[in-house]
Protein backbone atom coordinates (compact mmCIF):
# COMPACT_ATOMS: atom_id res chain seq x y z
CA UNK A 1 0.00 0.00 0.00
CA UNK A 2 1.71 3.05 -1.28
CA UNK A 3 1.35 6.50 0.93
CA UNK A 4 -1.70 7.92 -1.99
CA UNK A 5 -3.59 4.91 -0.80
CA UNK A 6 -3.29 5.31 2.53
CA UNK A 7 -4.35 8.91 2.30
CA UNK A 8 -7.17 7.92 0.00
CA UNK A 9 -8.06 5.65 2.89
CA UNK A 10 -7.78 8.28 4.97
CA UNK A 11 -10.30 10.27 3.34
CA UNK A 12 -13.10 7.89 2.08
CA UNK A 13 -12.58 5.30 5.01
CA UNK A 14 -15.37 2.97 4.63
CA UNK A 15 -17.13 2.13 1.05
CA UNK A 16 -20.74 3.70 -0.10
CA UNK A 17 -22.74 0.85 1.26
CA UNK A 18 -20.53 1.11 4.42
CA UNK A 19 -21.33 4.41 5.00
CA UNK A 20 -24.81 4.04 6.48
CA UNK A 21 -24.96 3.94 10.60
CA UNK A 22 -26.34 0.06 10.01
CA UNK A 23 -23.73 -2.51 10.43
CA UNK A 24 -24.48 -5.65 9.03
CA UNK A 25 -22.80 -9.26 9.38
CA UNK A 26 -21.67 -9.18 5.96
CA UNK A 27 -20.01 -5.36 6.44
CA UNK A 28 -18.30 -6.73 9.48
CA UNK A 29 -16.82 -10.12 7.87
CA UNK A 30 -15.61 -7.75 4.68
CA UNK A 31 -14.06 -5.94 6.86
CA UNK A 32 -12.03 -8.91 8.39
CA UNK A 33 -11.62 -10.05 5.07
CA UNK A 34 -10.17 -6.59 3.83
CA UNK A 35 -7.68 -6.86 6.90
CA UNK A 36 -6.59 -10.41 6.12
CA UNK A 37 -5.87 -10.02 2.82
CA UNK A 38 -4.15 -6.66 2.92
CA UNK A 39 -0.36 -7.39 2.88
CA UNK A 40 0.68 -5.63 0.15
CA UNK A 41 2.68 -3.05 2.54
CA UNK A 42 4.88 -6.25 3.69
CA UNK A 43 5.95 -6.74 0.41
CA UNK A 44 6.64 -2.84 0.20
CA UNK A 45 8.68 -3.37 3.30
CA UNK A 46 11.10 -6.28 2.30
CA UNK A 47 11.48 -4.32 -1.17
CA UNK A 48 12.58 -1.32 0.76
CA UNK A 49 15.17 -3.29 3.02
CA UNK A 50 16.43 -4.70 0.19
CA UNK A 51 16.76 -1.27 -1.29
CA UNK A 52 19.24 -0.48 1.96
CA UNK A 53 22.46 0.49 0.86
CA UNK A 54 25.23 -1.49 2.51
CA UNK A 55 27.32 1.55 3.73
CA UNK A 56 26.51 5.21 4.36
CA UNK A 57 25.64 7.08 7.30
CA UNK A 58 23.31 4.52 9.12
CA UNK A 59 24.19 0.92 9.43
CA UNK A 60 22.04 -1.58 7.76
CA UNK A 61 20.33 -2.64 10.95
CA UNK A 62 18.70 0.71 11.38
CA UNK A 63 16.35 0.85 9.02
CA UNK A 64 15.62 -2.78 8.69
CA UNK A 65 14.80 -2.35 12.58
CA UNK A 66 12.95 0.47 11.61
CA UNK A 67 10.79 -1.54 9.13
CA UNK A 68 10.62 -4.42 11.08
CA UNK A 69 9.08 -1.78 14.45
CA UNK A 70 6.92 -0.35 11.77
CA UNK A 71 5.37 -3.97 10.27
CA UNK A 72 5.18 -5.06 14.25
CA UNK A 73 3.00 -2.08 15.02
CA UNK A 74 0.76 -2.37 11.83
CA UNK A 75 0.08 -6.13 12.75
CA UNK A 76 -0.38 -4.54 16.69
CA UNK A 77 -3.08 -2.10 14.91
CA UNK A 78 -4.87 -5.10 12.57
CA UNK A 79 -5.08 -7.44 15.95
CA UNK A 80 -6.87 -4.77 17.88
CA UNK A 81 -9.05 -4.42 15.10
CA UNK A 82 -9.85 -7.83 14.66
CA UNK A 83 -10.97 -7.84 18.45
CA UNK A 84 -13.10 -4.64 17.97
CA UNK A 85 -14.81 -6.21 14.66
CA UNK A 86 -15.59 -9.64 16.41
CA UNK A 87 -17.06 -8.47 18.84
CA UNK A 88 -18.88 -6.18 16.71
CA UNK A 89 -19.99 -9.25 15.06
CA UNK A 90 -21.18 -11.41 18.14
CA UNK A 91 -23.34 -8.11 19.02
CA UNK A 92 -25.01 -8.26 14.99
CA UNK A 93 -25.45 -12.13 15.51
CA UNK A 94 -28.85 -13.35 16.19
CA UNK A 95 -29.49 -14.11 19.60
CA UNK A 96 -29.77 -17.91 19.72
CA UNK A 97 -33.14 -18.59 21.82
CA UNK A 98 -32.34 -20.99 24.79
CA UNK A 99 -34.52 -23.66 23.73
CA UNK A 100 -33.57 -24.35 20.28
CA UNK A 101 -31.63 -27.18 20.82
CA UNK A 102 -34.55 -28.67 23.21
CA UNK A 103 -37.06 -27.88 20.70
CA UNK A 104 -34.88 -29.49 17.91
CA UNK A 105 -34.25 -32.71 19.96
CA UNK A 106 -37.89 -32.96 21.20
CA UNK A 107 -38.79 -32.24 17.68
CA UNK A 108 -36.42 -35.49 16.98
CA UNK A 109 -38.02 -37.56 19.10
CA UNK A 110 -41.67 -36.87 18.56
CA UNK A 111 -40.69 -37.85 14.79
CA UNK A 112 -39.07 -41.18 16.03
CA UNK A 113 -42.03 -41.78 18.25
CA UNK A 114 -44.26 -42.01 14.96
CA UNK A 115 -44.81 -45.66 14.28
CA UNK A 116 -45.44 -46.00 18.41
CA UNK A 117 -49.11 -46.65 19.55
CA UNK A 118 -50.29 -43.15 20.30
CA UNK A 119 -51.08 -44.05 23.91
CA UNK A 120 -47.28 -45.34 24.27
CA UNK A 121 -45.57 -42.17 22.15
CA UNK A 122 -48.04 -39.95 24.04
CA UNK A 123 -46.95 -40.91 27.22
CA UNK A 124 -42.99 -41.16 26.76
CA UNK A 125 -43.43 -37.48 25.17
CA UNK A 126 -45.75 -36.01 27.99
CA UNK A 127 -42.81 -37.18 29.92
CA UNK A 128 -39.87 -35.92 28.01
CA UNK A 129 -41.68 -32.70 27.79
CA UNK A 130 -41.66 -32.33 31.84
CA UNK A 131 -38.23 -32.97 31.51
CA UNK A 132 -36.91 -30.65 29.27
CA UNK A 133 -39.50 -27.71 29.44
CA UNK A 134 -40.95 -27.48 32.92
CA UNK A 135 -38.55 -25.35 35.19
CA UNK A 136 -37.32 -26.44 38.89
CA UNK A 137 -39.91 -25.23 41.24
CA UNK A 138 -42.85 -25.24 38.74
CA UNK A 139 -45.90 -27.23 38.97
CA UNK A 140 -46.42 -29.12 35.25
CA UNK A 141 -49.89 -28.84 34.06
Amino acid sequence: MDIETIHQDMQNPASPSETSNQLTLAGVLSRIDRIMADTAYLHEVIGSIQKVPPSGPYSPESPATALGNLVQARETTNQQMLRLLEKMYDDLKPAKSEGTDDIRKFQMLAASLEDYPPEISGEILKRVSQQIFVKPGTIPV
